[in-house]
C-alpha cells in the first residue's frame, strides 16, 4: 500500500476508523510494512506518530500477527528501533524473538525491560549473545537464581568483577551456581580458588558425617587436591599485605640476630612492634601469616591458649602474652579476672597431644581453613577435633 497517492492516504485512514479486528490487523500490518520499506523516507514526527499507532494497536491484534513481525524484525539489523523495543516489551512469545537476536536492541533498551518486565523477559536476555557488563548487572541485580544460572551458563556474556564477587559469595550458598561459575573461562584465579576451598570444605563435611576417616588423612588429600586445580592467588589488592610484609622482614632479619623464643615474643610486645610479633609469632609456630594475624586479632585467648600448648610454652609465658596481646602490648584495656581464670584453665586442661593436632590443622591453606570455619560455623579454636568442639578432654 503506497502514501504517495491519495488512495493510499484514504484507505489507511479508512482502516483506522473500523474497528473490526480484521482491520485492525490490517492496519497494524501496514504501518509496520511502511516502517519496514527500504525507501521510506521519515521524518521524526512522522516516526513518532507511526510508534503511537502502533503502540495503540498492538494489544489489538492477534498474537499470531504480533509474532511474525516480531521474528521478522529480530532478524532485520536495519529494523525501526522504537517497533523493536515496543514489541520487546509485548508478552513474552513476542518478545523473546527480539530480546534473545535482535541486534537494535541496545543496553539501555535492555535494561529497561529488565526493569518493567518479569523472569521470562530476564530468561530471554540472559541467552542474547554478546551481553555487556551492564547488562549483565542488571540480570544479576534480579536476584532470579534461574536468570542467573542462564546468564553463567552463556559464555559470551561479559561479567563485570563486582558481579563475579558477588556470585562466587552466592555461590558458597546456591549450589546450582558453583559448576557454571567454575566452566567460566573469565572467572579469576583468586575467586576460582575460593569455590574450590568452599567445595573441599563441603565435601570434608559430607565425608566426616558418614565415613569413620582421620580428619588429617582427609585434609590432605582436599587440600591437595584444591591446589592441584589452580595456583595459589595472590594477595588481593589492598589487604594489607604491604605492612605484613615488612613485618615479615624485620621478624626473619630478628630470627637471624637470635633464635625466636617465648621471651623475644613477649619483648616484642611490651615494646609494642605488634605486627613484627605476628610474623615471629608466625615463624614460631610455623604456622601461615594470615592464621597468625587471626589468632592475635580474635582476642578471646582460645586459640593462642591452643597454640601455647602444642607449642609447649611454660603457662606463666601464655598468660603474659595473653595479658599484652588484650591491652595492646603496651597497657591499656583489662582483662576481667574470671575470664583470665578461664583460660588458664583451658591451658591447663588441653592435653598437648589434641593441641598439636589443632596447630598441624591450622598450618594448612589459609583460604581452605576460612572455608571450614564458613561450612561448619565455628570458630578457629574448634574446627578440628576428634569428639566435636572443645579440646579439654
Amino acid at each position: 500500500m503506497a502514501l504517495e497517492d491519495d488512495d493510499g492516504i484514504v484507505d489507511l485512514l479508512n482502516l483506522a476508523q473500523d474497528r473490526r479486528r480484521e482491520s485492525r490487523e490490517l492496519l497494524f500490518e501496514s504501518v509496520c510494512d511502511l516502517f519496514l520499506r527500504d525507501d521510506a523516507r521519515l521524518s521524526d514526527r512522522e516516526r513518532s506518530l507511526i510508534v503511537g499507532i502502533l503502540g495503540d494497536l498492538v494489544q489489538e491484534v492477534e498474537m499470531a500477527v504480533r509474532r511474525e513481525v516480531a521474528e521478522r524484525l529480530s532478524r532485520i539489523d536495519e529494523a525501526p528501533r522504537e517497533l523493536v523495543t515496543l514489541l520487546a516489551n509485548d508478552d513474552i512469545e513476542i518478545a523473546r524473538p527480539i530480546l534473545m537476536h535482535s541486534e537494535v536492541m541496545r543496553d539501555p533498551d535492555l535494561i529497561e525491560v529488565i526493569r518493567q518486565r518479569g523472569r521470562e523477559h530476564h530468561l530471554a536476555i540472559a541467552l542474547r549473545q554478546s551481553l555487556s557488563a551492564a547488562v549483565s548487572d542488571a540480570l544479576v541485580a534480579t536476584g532470579d537464581g534461574d536468570v542467573i544460572e542462564g546468564l553463567l551458563g552463556n559464555a559470551s556474556a561479559t561479567l563485570s568483577d563486582a558481579a563475579m564477587h558477588y556470585l562466587v559469595a552466592e555461590a558458597q550458598h546456591v549450589d546450582r551456581f558453583q559448576r557454571p561459575l567454575l566452566s567460566r573461562a573469565d572467572l579469576p584465579a583468586g575467586l576460582a580458588m575460593k569455590l574450590y576451598w568452599h567445595v573441599g570444605a563441603a565435601l570434608r563435611r559430607f565425608i566426616l558425617q558418614r565415613f569413620p576417616i582421620r580428619h588429617e588423612d582427609l585434609d590432605d588429600a582436599l587440600e591437595g587436591s584444591s591446589l592441584d586445580l589452580a595456583e595459589r592467588p595472590p594477595p588481593a589488592a589492598g589487604s594489607g599485605e604491604g605492612l605484613g610484609i615488612a613485618a615479615g622482614r624485620l621478624a626473619t632479619s630478628l630470627g637471624e640476630q637470635e633464635r625466636v623464643t617465648p621471651a623475644l615474643l613477649i619483648r616484642l610486645l611490651r615494646t609494642g612492634r605488634v605486627p613484627v610479633f605476628v610474623e615471629a609469632l608466625a615463624r614460631f609456630a610455623r604456622l601461615p601469616s594470615p592464621v597468625a594475624r587471626r589468632i592475635v586479632l580474635d582476642g578471646d585467648g582460645e586459640s593462642l591458649a591452643i597454640l601455647c600448648r602444642a607449642c609447649r610454652i611454660e603457662r606463666s609465658d601464655f598468660g603474659t602474652l595473653y595479658l599484652l596481646m588484650s591491652s595492646g602490648g603496651r597497657g591499656g584495656a583489662t582483662v576481667a579476672p574470671r575470664r583470665l581464670e578461664s583460660l588458664m584453665t583451658l591451658f591447663e586442661q588441653t592435653r598437648p597431644d589434641r593441641a598439636q593436632r589443632m596447630l598441624a590443622f591450622w598450618r594448612r591453606h589459609p583460604d581452605y581453613l576460612d572455608a571450614v570455619e564458613r561450612m561448619d560455623r565455628v570458630r578457629l579454636s574448634e574446627t578440628v577435633t576428634a569428639d566435636g568442639p572443645g579440646l579439654a578432654r
